[in-house]
C-alpha cells in the first residue's frame, strides 16, 4: 500500500513539473511575441503592449512610436523593413534604391568627414612671368609674314592700340610694322630706302626712326631721329611732319620752328599732349595737340643724361629712362623731378635708390601705376611698383635667346616695351630681331 502511495506521489510531482514548464514556455512565447511582432499576423489592440505599436492595425500606434504598418512610416530608430524609401537616419532600409550605410560602398556616398582629416595642402601657385616670341626670327630682314616667318632689322620702339594690334619701329628697315594679335606682320608705313618724305603708307620715308606712341584718336607719333623731327601717322597710314625743322638744335616753337637733337623716346597722354625724350639735348620736351613745343623738364641739360625713353600715366606723371644715370626718374604733372628708382650702374633689386639698373633704355607704365623697364645691359625686364619697389620680372642677365618662365628666359638686347590693356608686356628684343611677349600666369 505504501509503495502505491509513493508511486502516486512521484507521478503527480512529475505531472506538476511538466505542466509548470509548459506554462513557463507559453509565457515566454507570449513575451517574445510582444517584443518581436509578426508583421504578417494582425495584432490585437486590446492585448498589445501599450508602449509598442500595433503592427497590424493601419494608422494605430503609440503617439511616440508610429505603427509599423503605416506606409512610409517607421520608428526613428527601427524602420519597418518593407516601407519603400523609408529608413532610420542611422540605418536606412535595405530595399530603398541608392540607399546604404554611409561608407559601405554605395556609389557617391561615404560618411561625412571620412578619409584623411588633414589632407596635404595644394602647392601654392605663384604669379610668374612667361616669355614667348610673338614674331620675328634670328635672321634680319624686311619680310612680312606670320610669327617666325616675318623678319625685322633691329626693331626698337613699340606701342599697342585698343584692338590689341602692335606697331613696331623697325629701325634699320626705316619702317613702321604692324602686328595683329594673331602675329601677322605687315609694313604699315615707310620704305627700306630711308629718307624724308611725307606720303601715305610705304610711299613715305623715315630715317632711322627710334620710338612710337599712340594718341587718344588713334594717331601714331614717331621720333624720326636722323630727320630730327616728330612724324605723325593717321590710322589710314598718312605720314606728315608734326614738329621739328630737320636741323638739330634746342629751340622751342611751333611745328617746324622747333628743334630737336636726336629725339629718342615718345609718349602721349590722354589729352593728346606728346612728350619726347630729346636724348642729345638731355631734356624732356612737350608738344601740344596744336604742335607747340616747349621744354617740360631738364632745361640746361643737368638733370638727365641721355634719356632714351618716356612713358606717361593716367595722372599726367611722366617716367623717364635716364639711361646714362642708370635711373628711372619721375616728373609730376607740375614739372617736379624725383628719382623713382636706381642709383649707380649694376643689378640689384630693392626699393628706390637701393635698386640698381644698367643702362635702362625702355620704360612703360600700366593702368595700376606699375612701371616696367627694359634694363638693356642687364638683359632683363624689371618692374617698379608705385612705392618704388624694384624686382626682376624676366631674364637671366646673360645675353641670349630663350623662351621660358621668369629667370629661365633670355634676351639679347631689350630696348623698348609696352603694356597692353590686358596687362601683357611686349618687348622689342633688338639684336635678336624679335618681338617678345610676357604674360603673367599663376604656376
Amino acid at each position: 500500500m505504501k509503495h502505491h502511495i509513493q508511486l502516486y506521489l512521484k507521478i503527480s510531482l512529475t505531472v506538476f513539473l511538466m505542466l509548470g514548464m509548459l506554462s513557463c514556455n507559453a509565457e515566454l512565447d507570449d513575451l517574445l511575441s510582444t517584443k518581436n511582432p509578426d508583421s504578417n499576423n494582425p495584432g490585437n489592440p486590446d492585448t498589445d503592449n501599450p508602449d509598442k505599436p500595433d503592427t497590424g492595425a493601419p494608422g494605430t500606434g503609440s503617439p511616440d512610436k508610429p505603427d509599423a504598418g503605416a506606409p512610409g512610416s517607421g520608428s526613428p530608430d527601427k524602420p519597418d523593413a518593407g516601407a519603400p524609401g523609408s529608413g532610420s537616419p542611422d540605418k536606412p532600409d535595405a530595399g530603398a534604391p541608392g540607399s546604404g550605410s554611409p561608407g559601405e560602398g554605395a556609389p557617391g556616398e561615404g560618411a561625412p568627414g571620412e578619409g584623411d582629416p588633414n589632407p596635404p595642402p595644394e602647392p601654392t601657385k605663384i604669379l610668374t612671368a612667361v616669355v614667348s616670341t610673338l614674331a620675328g626670327s634670328s635672321t634680319s630682314g624686311s619680310r612680312d609674314g606670320t610669327g617666325a616667318a616675318a623678319e625685322f632689322n633691329f626693331p626698337r620702339g613699340i606701342t599697342a592700340d585698343n584692338a590689341g594690334n602692335l606697331y613696331v619701329v623697325d629701325t634699320n628697315n626705316n619702317k613702321i610694322r604692324k602686328i595683329t594679335p594673331a602675329g601677322v606682320v605687315t609694313s604699315f608705313a615707310g620704305s627700306t630706302s630711308g629718307g624724308y618724305l611725307d606720303a601715305t603708307g610705304t610711299a613715305a620715308k623715315l630715317n632711322s626712326p627710334r620710338a612710337i606712341a599712340i594718341g587718344p584718336a588713334g594717331n601714331l607719333y614717331v621720333t624720326d631721329r636722323y630727320n630730327e623731327r616728330i612724324r605723325k601717322i593717321t590710322p589710314a597710314g598718312v605720314v606728315t611732319s608734326f614738329a621739328g625743322s630737320g636741323t638739330s638744335g634746342q629751340n622751342d616753337g611751333t611745328g617746324s620752328a622747333a628743334q630737336f637733337n636726336s629725339p629718342g623716346g615718345i609718349a602721349v597722354d590722354s589729352s593728346g599732349n606728346v612728350y619726347v625724350a630729346d636724348t642729345s639735348n638731355h631734356n624732356i620736351r612737350k608738344i601740344t595737340p596744336a604742335g607747340v613745343v616747349s621744354t617740360h623738364a631738364g632745361a640746361g641739360g643737368t638733370v638727365f643724361n641721355q634719356p632714351y625713353s618716356v612713358a606717361v600715366d593716367g595722372n599726367g606723371n611722366v617716367y623717364v629712362a635716364d639711361s646714362y644715370n642708370h635711373k628711372i626718374q619721375k616728373i609730376t604733372a607740375g614739372g617736379t623731378v624725383t628719382i623713382l628708382a636706381g642709383s649707380t650702374g649694376g643689378h640689384q633689386d630693392g626699393t628706390g635708390t637701393a635698386a640698381k639698373f644698367n643702362y635702362p633704355y625702355g620704360v612703360a607704365v600700366d593702368s595700376a601705376g606699375n612701371v616696367y623697364v627694359a634694363d638693356s645691359n642687364n638683359k632683363m625686364i624689371r618692374k617698379i611698383t608705385p612705392a618704388g619697389v624694384v624686382t626682376t620680372l624676366a631674364g637671366t642677365g646673360t645675353a641670349g635667346y630663350k623662351d621660358g618662365t621668369g629667370a629661365e628666359a633670355q634676351f639679347k638686347d631689350p630696348r623698348k616695351l609696352v603694356v597692353d590693356s590686358s596687362g601683357n608686356i611686349y618687348v622689342s628684343d633688338r639684336s635678336n630681331h624679335r618681338i617678345r611677349k610676357i604674360t603673367m600666369e599663376y604656376r
